[in-house]
C-alpha cells in the first residue's frame, strides 16, 4: 500500500468517526407499552372530586329579558370513588387476554345546596352504590369478534345486566403512542379515552336507595356528542418511569323534549325542553412503569363551564304561542386521582 493510499485511508477513519459516534449517541426511542407479568395484580383507585356553583341567571318571558338581581347561592357538590383489584391472568399482543377484576369499593355522594323560603341554605344528600361491589368477574378476549366477553367469576354471583357495559381496559391504553417517541414528541388520543377515564372499567350503575340512578337521557348525549382535542406529551423519562403531559378542551351538549297537556281552556298544549351544554379544559400527568410495563397513576384537574336551559312553550287557545326560559351557567372545577399499586 503506497503512501498516498494510507493518508487517504486514515483520513477516511477520521472522517467515519465522528459519524459512527453521532449514530451511537443518537436519542433513541421508547416504545410505551402494555406488558405486565401474567399473573400480577393490581388494586386501581379511582377518586373524582368535583364542586359547581352557580354563576349567572338568564331569564326570558316571551320577548322581554328580565334582570336577575341577586343570584341564589346554589352550589352541587360530588364524589366518586372506585376500587377494584385487576389480576391479567394472561397477556399477549398488548392486552391482556384474561382478566379477572375484583369489585371492592363503590360509591357516590352528592350534595345540592340551594337556599330554601326563608333564604335559608339547604343541603340535600344522595348516595349511590353499584350492585357489582364484592363481586368478581372474568374478562377474556374473543380474536374472532376483537372484544372481551365478562361474565362473573365461578364463585361469584350477581345480575347479569350489570355486565352489558363493563370493559376488560381500565389501563388507559387510549393514551399511550402508537409507535416509538422521543422526549418531547406529542400525539393526540382520542376523546374516548377520556371517556374511559371518567368510567374505569366501564358503567357500573350506580343507583340510589330507591333504586334510581342520577343519570338521564341528557348525561348520555352529552357522552355521545363529546368531542374536543386531546395532546399528550412526553415531559421525561427517569429511572423507568415515563411522564406523559395531557391537556384537553372538550365540549358536548344533549338536550330532552317533554309534550304538555293543556288545562282545557285558555292552553292547548306545551313543550318542556332542557337543554346542557359543557364546555371543559383540563391538565394531568400520566406516569408509566416502563420495566413493569402498566400504569403507575393519573392527576387530572380542569374546570368546566355548564349551561343549563329550561325553556316552556305553550300553545294558547286563541292561537298565540308564548314562551318562557331560563338558563343557569354553573362554573364547575373537577379533580381526578386514578392509581395503580
Amino acid at each position: 500500500m503506497n503512501h498516498t493510499m494510507n493518508k487517504l485511508l486514515k483520513a477516511g477513519l477520521v472522517l467515519a468517526l465522528p459519524i459512527s459516534l453521532a449514530a451511537a449517541f443518537a436519542p433513541v426511542g421508547t416504545a410505551i407499552r402494555f406488558a405486565p407479568e401474567e399473573g400480577l395484580s393490581l388494586t386501581k383507585t379511582y377518586e373524582q372530586k368535583s364542586m359547581a356553583t352557580l354563576e349567572s341567571i338568564l331569564f326570558r318571558m316571551g320577548e322581554e329579558e328580565l334582570d336577575i338581581e341577586e343570584i341564589p347561592e346554589i352550589s352541587i357538590r360530588s364524589s366518586e370513588m372506585i376500587v377494584f383489584e385487576d389480576t391479567y391472568d394472561s397477556v399477549e399482543g398488548g392486552r391482556a387476554t384474561r382478566l379477572t377484576r375484583s369489585f371492592q369499593e363503590l360509591g357516590r355522594e352528592r350534595t345540592e345546596s340551594y337556599p330554601d323560603e326563608n333564604g335559608s341554605i339547604t343541603d340535600t344528600d344522595t348516595e349511590e352504590t353499584s350492585g357489582l361491589a364484592d363481586t368478581v368477574v372474568v374478562f377474556s378476549w374473543d380474536d374472532d369478534e376483537e372484544q372481551y366477553t365478562v361474565v362473573f367469576h365461578e364463585d361469584s354471583e350477581g345480575d347479569e345486566d350489570l355486565l352489558e357495559d363493563l370493559f376488560g381496559d381500565a389501563d388507559l391504553l387510549g393514551f399511550l403512542p402508537d409507535g416509538e417517541v422521543e422526549v418531547g414528541d406529542t400525539w393526540e388520543p382520542d376523546v374516548e379515552a377520556f371517556k374511559r377515564l371518567l368510567s374505569p372499567g366501564g358503567d357500573l350503575v350506580f343507583l340510589d336507595d330507591e333504586g334510581e340512578s342520577s343519570a338521564d337521557e341528557i348525561d348520555e348525549e352529552i357522552d355521545e356528542s363529546l368531542d374536543g382535542e386531546i395532546e399528550c406529551e412526553l415531559e421525561s423519562i427517569e429511572d423507568g418511569i415515563a411522564t406523559i403531559t395531557v391537556t384537553m378542551e372538550l365540549e358536548g351538549s344533549g338536550d330532552i323534549e317533554t309534550d304538555m297537556d293543556g288545562d282545557g281552556e285558555m292552553i292547548e298544549s306545551g313543550v318542556q325542553l332542557r337543554e346542557v351544554s359543557i364546555d371543559s379544559e383540563y391538565e394531568g400527568t400520566l406516569t408509566w412503569n416502563l420495566r413493569a410495563g402498566h400504569m403507575v397513576a393519573f392527576s387530572l384537574v380542569g374546570e368546566t363551564e355548564v349551561s343549563i336551559l329550561e325553556q316552556v312553550t305553550l300553545q294558547i287557545a286563541n292561537g298565540e304561542e308564548f314562551e318562557q326560559a331560563q338558563t343557569m351557567i354553573f362554573s364547575s372545577e373537577t379533580e381526578i386521582e386514578y392509581s395503580a399499586e
